[in-house]
């Protein structure tokens, strides 16, 4: 799963404006594969390794502590962070990924 989330947030990071290896890019690997880590194996519903991603992805463009957590490791506002959020959802949104 590592190689997946890590192909998927660089393309995301350079979509966005960031550079691959920059403390933004790696901030963004690394919560999108602790949310994916965690979504759960459902034995009715199989889930690839990118749409576990992509999932991950989602959540954290939409989640609180995610907000808070970027917020801390930028050293930027929430604002700051909210806006990175919305923008992020936006994309994967508008995106054929």
């Amino acid at each position: 799963m590592i190689f997946t989330t890590g192909r998927l947030t660089l393309k995301i990071a350079r979509q966005m404006g960031f550079k691959p290896w920059s403390q933004q890019a790696r901030v963004l690997l690394r919560l999108i594969l602790t949310t994916a880590q965690g979504i759960p194996d459902n034995p009715w519903i199989k889930l690839t390794k990118y749409e576990k991603v992509l999932l991950a992805a989602e959540t954290v463009a939409g989640s609180g502590q995610a907000r808070e957590s970027i917020a801390a490791a930028w050293e930027v506002s929430s604002l700051s962070a909210w806006t990175f959020q919305r923008d992020l959802g936006e994309w994967l949104r508008g995106s054929a990924v």
